[in-house]
């Protein structure tokens, strides 16, 4: 009696499995009608979603979102053991089978909600069309131009950036990047520091977004002048911009055009990262020229970030950087972790639209 009963929960488990694995194959299917999403998920259901989200999450000072983690984490850690103590040891294969389905059946939900809460973001229609933005190409004496003048845009704003500009609160650093999210047209959107910040830099991760949650999360023992950019990225995607390169952008845009000093510096600081790694792929000679002009202050954080994230370097943060590389290749961003460098595109559009481009620069020392 006890076998069959077995037997009909493992039918069951696994009739559940394939009804969910049929469930996460239609909504991967969503990629291919960005225009439908759009309409129906980014600007309709999911709004309603990140309102109830925030309006349970956000009154809570604490990460919930890295709990959450903690306790899926250990669910799966520990249903490992049991499966290989059920199975290899005890020789009681049904139950390890049971287990086993447990465990996937929990992380097709947790892989339905995903998508359902936040996910199919990934799949909506393109920001160059939504932020009234022209794709086009563009040249490297073009690329090089605007790199210039991100790094006189570095310079000026780490120079206005002062002792006390460096040691404001974390709550003064969210307050001015929820406020700048918020003047380019977005909801009202809160960061939270993360309570895994020793795992997050770890696995070299600056900071990261939670749909189950809604919660927007920060390392904050990673330099101070790297954190408002951080928040503003991270709140882009809790308004809705699922691609990495859309997500850095909104924080650069938001950045520049903010009132608040490290903030400002900090969205330039790391634009002019992005640009000088896309001229140092194309232009070396170029590269070394404008690498020049960097002031030393700015060549300083540099050097403290890269000194910072060293520290954290290992076999953990590779291993992180494959996995996160091929999560994004999975949400339409085939490009992995190169996508980040797409915000180029967007920049470069957004300085054409304001007339910014008009000649190469001269780059005689």
């Amino acid at each position: 009696m006890k076998i069959t009963k077995a037997y009909s929960g493992v039918k069951k488990r696994l009739l559940l499995v394939v009804v969910m694995s049929a469930l996460i194959f239609l909504l991967f299917q969503l990629k291919n009608y960005p225009e439908s999403v759009e309409q129906y998920y980014s600007q309709a259901i999911f709004p309603f979603i990140r309102a109830h989200l925030q309006l349970i999450f956000n009154q809570i000072p604490f990460s919930i979102g890295d709990i959450f983690y903690l306790f899926l984490t250990l669910f799966i850690v520990l249903s490992l053991i049991q499966i290989i103590k059920k199975g290899f040891f005890q020789k009681k294969g049904r139950d390890a089978v049971q287990i086993l389905l447990k465990l996937v059946l929990t992380l097709q939900i947790s892989i339905v909600v995903f998508y359902l809460f936040w996910g199919l973001n990934y799949f909506r229609a393109d920001a160059f069309k939504r932020l009234d933005l022209t794709e086009s190409d563009y040249s490297n004496a073009e690329l090089i131009e605007v790199g210039s003048m991100l790094i006189d845009s570095v310079n000026y704003s780490r120079m206005k950036v002062s002792k006390e500009d460096l040691a404001q609160s974390n709550d003064s650093i969210f307050k001015s990047s929820s406020l700048a999210i918020q003047n380019i047209g977005t909801s009202k959107p809160i960061a939270k520091p993360s309570l895994s910040g020793p795992i997050l830099s770890y696995l070299g991760t600056a900071g990261y977004y939670n749909p189950f949650t809604g919660e927007a999360q920060v390392n904050m023992l990673m330099p101070i002048y790297l954190r408002p950019f951080v928040a503003c990225h991270e709140m882009a995607h809790q308004n809705g911009y699922g691609a990495e390169n859309e997500a850095n952008f909104i924080g650069f845009l938001a950045g520049i055009n903010s009132n608040n000093r490290l903030l400002k510096y900090s969205c330039y600081y790391l634009a002019t990262q992005e640009f000088m790694t896309a001229i140092w792929a194309t232009d070396s000679l170029a590269f070394k020229t404008l690498k020049s002009k960097i002031s030393p202050s700015v060549l300083s954080d540099l050097k403290s970030e890269n000194e910072y994230w060293k520290s954290y370097r290992g076999a953990t943060s590779k291993l992180s950087s494959i996995f996160y590389d091929n999560y994004l290749k999975a949400n339409n961003q085939p490009d992995g972790l190169r996508t980040y460098n797409k915000m180029i595109r967007l920049s470069m559009a957004y300085y054409k639209k304001r007339g910014l481009i008009k000649a190469p620069v001269n780059l005689a020392p």
